[in-house]
């Protein structure tokens, strides 16, 4: 039924004077009219629950179907145009639809990726999850929430323009970097992780390349792809993003950390360093300045979040014997080293010149 055949019957079965429309449709007996009677009878059921066949493929694509496949699936054109100016379903991009109630449900991270699957369902073309929208479906951590745009890249000569709610990148795409990842396809992470480098910010590179090394991305493998995008824009932070990263740097606060470290002057810590005392092992920290007998712990773990007074206790407990076998021991929190840096660098700073007046005093001098 044409749109303008459901606003006629509209009319016409608000316009009899019965209080019970849908039962006079049915004495009446209009032809045409199931599908279009069944969307008025029980707007609250139906307009958010699609027809079988159109809920499969909806729920293999991330929620999103498009205009051809609803048709397919027995709509009609005018029935599409109903369920969208209802509410129940949304056009999430020319020719991509979801309902209503399927993106209510989803968190921010899974509503890219669906607006992701609607960019890939549109193309002709080859086209690939890329960037930041192949770090965030993999899990990789990003700053600053999601991003508004999906990346996508296609093959093709090197530019990069905003398409239908997408940042649309060509370039050259080996076979070999290309991968499926839950379903969809994307750019092997190795790829995914030079490309952030090459077009973020310098910290939200280094977080997610941390992050991917943390998860078994082989170093050598990352360092091939550096070097097969030699040349390209964004190459020289490439290379400054690659010999930043560590894999056993074990979170964004920890990768933020060593950034803000860095950029203050500190040298350089050893990561994850198990600590020992006459009794034992004492705890695994953060960071250690060994020569400056110094320990930096980042507080940001779940673990504390609940205030478990037996947590807290082994906490200071650890602490206290870290600080009576000859550390300083100094503490910050992610407002701390995003919000005031130099003030992290100058707690450091002060425990290492503590500890150089005591060697000097031990010292005799």
């Amino acid at each position: 039924m044409r749109d303008s055949g459901v606003k006629r019957l509209s009319r016409l079965v608000h316009s009899c004077p019965m209080t019970r429309p849908q039962q006079w449709l049915r004495t009446h007996q209009l032809p045409h009219v199931g599908r279009t009677m069944r969307l008025m009878e029980n707007t609250s059921s139906q307009r958010t629950q699609l027809e079988p066949a159109l809920s499969g493929i909806s729920k293999r694509q991330r929620g999103v179907f498009t205009t051809a496949q609803a048709l397919a699936a027995g709509y009609t054109k005018g029935e599409i145009e109903a369920a969208v100016r209802s509410g129940a379903w949304v056009r999430l991009q020319h020719g991509v639809l979801s309902t209503s109630a399927r993106l209510a449900s989803l968190s921010p991270r899974s509503a890219h990726v669906a607006q992701l699957c609607g960019v890939l369902l549109r193309t002709t073309q080859p086209t690939f999850a890329s960037h930041l929208s192949g770090a965030l479906l993999r899990g990789l951590p990003l700053l600053g929430g999601v991003p508004e745009l999906v990346s996508v890249t296609q093959p093709g000569r090197a530019r990069s323009r905003v398409q239908g709610g997408a940042r649309v990148h060509t370039g050259r795409v080996w076979p070999e970097e290309r991968t499926v990842v839950h379903g969809i396809g994307c750019l092997t992470l190795a790829r995914t992780v030079a490309d952030v480098a090459r077009s973020s910010r310098f910290d939200q590179a280094v977080v997610i390349a941390d992050a991917a090394l943390r998860n078994g991305l082989p170093t050598a493998e990352l360092q091939a792809m550096a070097r097969s995008c030699a040349g390209w824009p964004g190459a020289r932070q490439l290379a400054r993003v690659l010999a930043f990263a560590r894999a056993d740097s074990e979170s964004p606060g920890e990768s933020m950390s060593r950034i803000a470290f860095a950029s203050c002057g500190l040298p350089e810590p050893r990561l994850q360093v198990n600590i020992y005392d006459e009794d034992g092992f004492v705890g695994r920290v953060d960071f250690l300045w060994e020569q400056h007998m110094t320990i930096a712990e980042f507080d940001g773990r779940v673990k504390y979040a609940a205030g478990d007074p037996a947590v807290l206790y082994e906490e200071k407990r650890r602490e206290d014997r870290l600080r009576a076998a000859g550390y300083e021991v100094v503490r910050f929190s992610w407002a701390d080293i995003v919000r005031r840096p130099e003030w992290v660098a100058a707690k450091l700073q002060a425990a290492f010149d503590r500890q150089a007046r005591r060697a000097r005093l031990a010292a005799g001098r």
